[in-house]
């Protein structure tokens, strides 16, 4: 038998598992959520404020996605750059003769930073990462804005 009443978070709960069943493409106008904000009594304020929300938050998502790529990136470069460095101290030891002898240390001291690096690049979100999300993020907006402006600069130069 159904509860006479809900709580917030369990009416969000339904009706999203609601949502995901109905056989269509799973988009709605913007006139529809207009409407089903209306039955549910939500304000036209409080739809605005949310949607707000829930842009920034997108963005906010979208960004980490990119940085995280980067991150991925940067480090698979980093990792074969080192192995590759690795490997040929490796073959100049073992072509000197002797096996493996001095470069011992440095396949120890380069699978180190292999395994940092790694750590660094998987760990989990803290503030470490945040602070790395930001700086690329400045990085990324003054490589954009220096960008436009010689575009700028070129089309009053072709002017």
């Amino acid at each position: 038998m159904a509860p006479t009443t809900y709580q917030a978070d369990d009416v969000q709960q339904i009706l999203q598992l609601a949502l995901a069943r109905q056989d269509d493409d799973g988009e709605f106008t913007r006139e529809q959520l207009l409407e089903i904000a209306e039955e549910l009594n939500i304000s036209p304020d409080c739809l605005a404020a949310a949607e707000t929300a829930w842009l920034t938050q997108k963005q906010q998502q979208t960004q980490q996605t990119e940085f995280d790529l980067y991150r991925r990136d940067r480090f698979r470069h980093r990792a074969v750059r080192t192995t590759i460095l690795i490997g040929l101290l490796s073959g100049l030891d073992i072509m000197a003769g002797g096996g493996l002898g001095w470069s011992r240390y440095t396949l120890l001291m380069g699978g180190t930073v292999i395994l940092w690096r790694a750590w660094q690049t998987f760990q989990p979100k803290g503030a470490a990462y945040f602070q790395e999300l930001e700086r690329w993020e400045q990085r990324r907006q003054l490589k954009s804005t220096v960008r436009n402006l010689w575009q700028s600069f070129k089309k009053q130069l072709q002017a």
